[in-house]
C-alpha cells in the first residue's frame, strides 16, 4: 500500500514541474476499488484523462533521446 502522503507529495512535485496532473483521493479507497462509488469515480476520471490525452487534438509526446 502507498501511504497517502507519498501520493500527495508526488502530485506536488509534478505540479512544481508544470505537469498536467489531477490528484484524486478516494474516501476509504483501496487498490482494488472495492467500494462501488470509488470504482465509478476512478472510471469517470480515467475516461476524462483518455479523452483529453488521446484525442486527435492532443499534442504528440516523444522521447528526447538526444541527451
Amino acid at each position: 500500500m502507498v501511504e497517502v502522503g507519498q501520493s500527495r507529495e508526488m502530485c506536488d512535485e509534478l505540479e512544481n514541474l508544470n505537469k498536467d496532473v489531477k490528484y484524486v483521493e478516494l474516501k476509504n479507497g483501496d487498490h482494488y476499488l472495492s467500494i462501488q462509488r470509488n470504482r465509478h469515480r476512478v472510471f469517470a476520471e480515467m475516461d476524462i484523462f483518455l479523452k483529453t490525452h488521446l484525442s486527435s487534438n492532443a499534442p504528440i509526446q516523444t522521447s528526447d533521446t538526444s541527451e
